[in-house]
């Protein structure tokens, strides 16, 4: 829905559809957002706006999902980049 980048992160606001793919057969009377799809998105967007090369990624530290993202959610996902390293917080 929107970006907001700045030097060194970006702001996304990201509207969830109800009939994102992702919620097909995960918990069927009661669609949520995998996990793994989030860190999928997360990677994408590394790419994308930031010069680094997500296929060299190694792993998450530390990741702990806080809320449980249905159809229909709408989320702000902020992405920042540690100086003079590739590593990024969420």
């Amino acid at each position: 829905m929107s970006v907001e980048k700045q030097d060194n992160s970006v702001l996304l606001e990201l509207k969830i559809p109800q009939n994102l793919y992702y919620f097909q057969g995960h918990l069927t009377n009661a669609p949520v957002l995998p996990g793994g799809a989030l860190t999928h998105w997360v990677l994408e967007y590394i790419n994308e706006y930031f010069d680094v090369d997500s296929s060299l990624f190694q792993g998450f530290k530390g990741l702990k999902f806080q809320i449980i993202i249905c159809p229909g959610y709408t989320l702000k996902l902020k992405l920042s980049q540690v100086p003079k390293a590739a590593n990024f917080l969420g």
